[in-house]
C-alpha cells in the first residue's frame, strides 16, 4: 500500500510540474505576443531575418560539396478574395444601418485600403517573399562557397504554382548574379508533382477527419461576439446578422498577413492580448492534428513526403558518384 501510494503521490506531484511548466511557456509566450503581435500569425508569421548565424563547422578532413534543398515560397498575399471581401462585406452592411462603432468605421476604412492594395493578386508572391528567396540564394552562396564555386550544376525545381515558380527564380538569379558561371537549369512541371507535392486520396480522407476532431475540440475556444461587439453597436444585430467567427477569424488573417507587406499600418489593436493569444493556440493545435505527426491523424502524415525522401536521397546519391561540386534545389 505504502509503494501504491507513494507511486500516486509522485505521479501527482510531476503531473502538477508539467501542469505549472505549461502555464509558465504559456505565460511567456503572451508576453512575446505582447511585444510583438507579429508573433501570434502561426503559417502568416514572415520568414525570419537569419543573418549573423553561427553555422557548425565542417567536420575535421571535409568540405561542403553539396546541397540538397527543399523550401516552401515565400511571403504571399492571402489565397481567397473571400478573406478580404467576408468582413468587409459585414462591416459594409452594419454601416448601412448606422451600426458601426468609431474602431469599427476605422477598421473598415483599413481594412478596404488593403482590399484595393490585393486586387486580383490572391495568392501571388508578394515583394518580400520575393527578398526572402534571394537572401536565402545569399547565405547559402556566402556559407557554403564550395558548393557554388567555378561552373557548379545547379538543378532548380519548383511546383506549377506561380508563387512557387516566381520564389524559384528569384533565388536563382540570385545566384546567377554572385557567380555568372554557375550552370542553371529549372523548371516547373505536373511532372514533377509526385514528390514536389505529392498528396493522395487515402491520406485525405484520415486528414478530413483530423480537421473534424479540430473543429469538435476548438469550438468554444474564442469569444468571437465579445470581438463583434467592439466593432458593431447593435447586440441583436450582430447575434442575427453577422457570422462572428469568419469575421473574426478572416481579419485575423489579414492582420497576420500584412507582415509580408509594406503597409504603414496594421490591425492588430482590433484584438485583445487574449484574443491573439487564444487565435495563436488555437492555430497550433490546426497544424499539429491536420499536418503534424498527431495521434489524430494516425500517425502517418509524414509518410505523404515519401517520395519526397526518395527523391533527395537518390539526388544525393547521383551528387556523390558525380565528384563535382552541385546543389538540387526544389
Amino acid at each position: 500500500m505504502y509503494l501504491i501510494e507513494k507511486t500516486m503521490r509522485t505521479t501527482l506531484i510531476i503531473s502538477i510540474l508539467l501542469l505549472a511548466t505549461q502555464l509558465v511557456a504559456a505565460s511567456d509566450f503572451k508576453e512575446k505576443i505582447k511585444q510583438n503581435p507579429s508573433l501570434a500569425a502561426h503559417t502568416y508569421l514572415a520568414y525570419p531575418n537569419k543573418n549573423n548565424i553561427k553555422y557548425t563547422a565542417p567536420p575535421e578532413g571535409y568540405t561542403p560539396f553539396h546541397i540538397e534543398h527543399y523550401g516552401r515560397h515565400g511571403s504571399r498575399w492571402l489565397t481567397s478574395e473571400k478573406q478580404y471581401l467576408q468582413p468587409i462585406e459585414t462591416l459594409h452592411k452594419a454601416n448601412k444601418y448606422g451600426y458601426l462603432t468609431e474602431q469599427g468605421k476605422d477598421a473598415l476604412r483599413r481594412l478596404e485600403i488593403i482590399l484595393l492594395a490585393a486586387h486580383k493578386r490572391e495568392g501571388e508572391l508578394s515583394e518580400l517573399g520575393a527578398e526572402q528567396h534571394r537572401g536565402i540564394a545569399r547565405r547559402m552562396y556566402h556559407n557554403f562557397p564550395e558548393v557554388f564555386a567555378d561552373s557548379a550544376t545547379i538543378n532548380a525545381r519548383s511546383t506549377v504554382v506561380i508563387r512557387c515558380i516566381l520564389s524559384m527564380e528569384n533565388e536563382c538569379q540570385e545566384l546567377k548574379a554572385l557567380n555568372p558561371k554557375l550552370r542553371i537549369s529549372h523548371d516547373a512541371s505536373n511532372a514533377d508533382m509526385y514528390y514536389m507535392n505529392f498528396y493522395d486520396d487515402f491520406y485525405k480522407v484520415q486528414h478530413d477527419s483530423a480537421r473534424a476532431y479540430f473543429k469538435r475540440l476548438t469550438a468554444n475556444d474564442i469569444n468571437h461576439i465579445s470581438f463583434i461587439n467592439r466593432l458593431i453597436s447593435n447586440k441583436q444585430f450582430a447575434k442575427d446578422s453577422v457570422d462572428a467567427p469568419s469575421t473574426m477569424e478572416h481579419i485575423f488573417d489579414i492582420a497576420s498577413n500584412m507582415q509580408s507587406h509594406n503597409f504603414d499600418f496594421d490591425l492588430y489593436d482590433l484584438f485583445t492580448l487574449n484574443e491573439l493569444y487564444a487565435l495563436w493556440n488555437r492555430w497550433n493545435k490546426f497544424w499539429y492534428i491536420g499536418y503534424g505527426n498527431s495521434t489524430e491523424y494516425g500517425h502517418i502524415h509524414p509518410y505523404i513526403q515519401r517520395n519526397l525522401l526518395y527523391n533527395i536521397i537518390e539526388s544525393a546519391d547521383n551528387a556523390i558518384k558525380s565528384n563535382k561540386n552541385s546543389a538540387n534545389l526544389r
